[in-house]
């Protein structure tokens, strides 16, 4: 981004005062003398924003890696199982969440930081007289973006949260959780802000033009607006989001799965640059089983493989299966792992970018609004979006459309192909089977209806109330009006 990392870290600490510390204990705005040096340019303010996405690819905490939201989602849900013996492992794997879990606290702590951040990054840019309009209007943009987007995928793992909307101690400090609704209210007012902030060019650390799709734009925005109604279960705005990305020629999916990952993805909407160098994710050393996964009994190592349930779900020719699932055959049997990523610290050949948003959902996204409007088959319809992601997924003519017809056959296609094409991707499947009605029983929850199948593999029980996280006990202790979620105890 043609700054550097270590004055994107300077900057970053200096807006944030010790960036160490968690959400609940982050001290109030800082002086102005170190608000004005922050803000004294337009290089120096875009670092500040900036270090919100190195601190994302980073740290090993909410965005990425052992202990990121791909990771854990797929552990709570019936993707991954663990060979791990480390209990907070074992706690995501079994659906047997404490709230005192280490690594449930420091993906909320850490999301919580970076909304602080962000907040941070629209309270002193409006205070600053150093700074262009044109680059006050993309970093606000940009730190409306990322507050929504933590605050999205914060309420996908813990239902009702804090709205941090300011950066002031003694209020975040008392932040009581709101519901559901108000909290995609929210999302969806930062959302319609940053698209009218932002514009259609991806910028460079200098805020110059750039084919590098690594700070987010306005169709960053929209993608994630999609998602949002899509889960507010309003869906015609939801077609209309997703619609406005489809139709952009500047997105197009990759013919060859193979390319889907890379750093020169053309599918990517927004993609993270990894910090390492050479550039590999963080995901793909977490997720890439290299050696006999059960032998590796603890700690955060490569010992969290497919389920069957899920490799025994994609249908034979999905070449999905062939180039995103890899095998690795040792004595002790045979191992299933997501390889969408090739790159990891000793393979590391081919720069990969840890991808957030990309075209492919929002097809499926597209595909179940359509649905839910009863537009079933024919043209614009959800069999239409169905059909582009299957062509690419299947080579035999037959394969590349679906057969189903009614609502309830097209859920079910729905759900394989999210299945199929998201796997191990921010918790799309966590948040999926937790969102959806029961397909047999619209009177339960659909986790409530897969859980129960997978958890013998991964061992542990399922009831009804795990559909949610259970909020951190170290936030519960410090905050009087911080609840906890229902069925996990203090």
């Amino acid at each position: 981004m043609k700054l550097s990392n270590i004055n994107i870290i300077a900057i970053g600490c200096l807006m944030i005062g010790v960036s160490c510390k968690k959400f609940i204990e982050v001290d109030g705005p800082q002086t102005s003398i170190t608000q004005s040096e922050v803000y004294s340019s337009n290089e120096k303010a875009t670092a500040a924003v900036s270090y919100i996405y190195y601190d994302m690819v980073a740290t090993d905490a909410f965005a990425q890696g052992y202990r990121g939201i791909s990771m854990v989602g797929g552990l709570a849900a019936d993707e991954l199982k663990t060979y791990s013996s480390q209990l907070d492992y074992m706690q995501f794997n079994t659906n047997a969440m404490l709230s005192d879990n280490l690594s449930l606290y420091e993906m909320w702590s850490d999301a919580y930081t970076n909304i602080y951040r962000a907040n941070s990054v629209m309270e002193n840019i409006a205070k600053s007289p150093a700074l262009s309009d044109q680059v006050k209007n993309q970093l606000n943009g940009e730190a409306k973006f990322m507050r929504a987007f933590f605050h999205f995928y914060l309420s996908g793992l813990f239902g009702k949260i804090p709205l941090a909307m300011s950066t002031d101690y003694n209020v975040n400090t008392r932040l009581a959780r709101k519901p559901l609704a108000e909290v995609y209210s929210a999302i969806v007012a930062d959302l319609k802000d940053a698209q009218s902030l932002l514009t259609d060019e991806y910028l460079s650390g200098t805020n110059t033009a750039t084919t590098l799709r690594i700070r987010p734009n306005k169709a960053a925005a929209t993608a994630l607006l999609a998602k949002v109604y899509l889960y507010m279960q309003e869906w015609a705005n939801a077609e209309t989001q997703a619609s406005a990305l489809i139709e952009n020629s500047t997105y197009v999916l990759e013919p060859d799965l193979l390319n889907v990952f890379k750093a020169t993805s053309r599918e990517a909407i927004w993609h993270l640059q990894p910090a390492n160098t050479p550039m590999f994710t963080q995901d793909g050393a977490a997720l890439l089983v290299t050696g006999n996964p059960a032998s590796a009994s603890f700690g955060f190592t490569n010992n969290s493989v497919l389920t069957q349930e899920l490799y025994n779900a994609f249908e034979l020719t999905d070449k999905r299966r062939a180039n995103w699932v890899g095998t690795l055959t040792v004595t002790a049997g045979t191992f299933r792992f997501a390889s969408k990523y090739k790159s990891n610290q000793t393979n590391n050949t081919t720069p990969e970018y840890l991808m957030t948003f990309r075209l492919a959902e929002q097809y499926l996204i597209r595909a179940e609004a359509r649905a839910m409007q009863g537009k079933l088959t024919g043209a614009n319809s959800a069999a239409q979006d169905i059909n582009t992601i299957r062509n690419r997924a299947f080579d035999t003519p037959g394969l590349k459309t679906t057969t189903a017809v009614t609502l309830t056959e097209m859920m079910a296609a729905i759900e394989y192909e999210r299945k199929a094409e998201l796997f191990t991707e921010w918790g799309n499947r966590m948040m999926d089977i937790r969102r959806w009605k029961g397909f047999a029983n619209p009177g339960i929850n659909r986790a409530d209806e897969v859980m129960p199948k997978v958890m013998p593999e991964k061992g542990g029980s399922w009831t009804a109330y795990k559909t949610l996280f259970p909020v951190p006990l170290a936030d519960i202790r410090k905050n009087p009006n911080l609840d906890q979620n229902p069925g996990y105890g203090l």
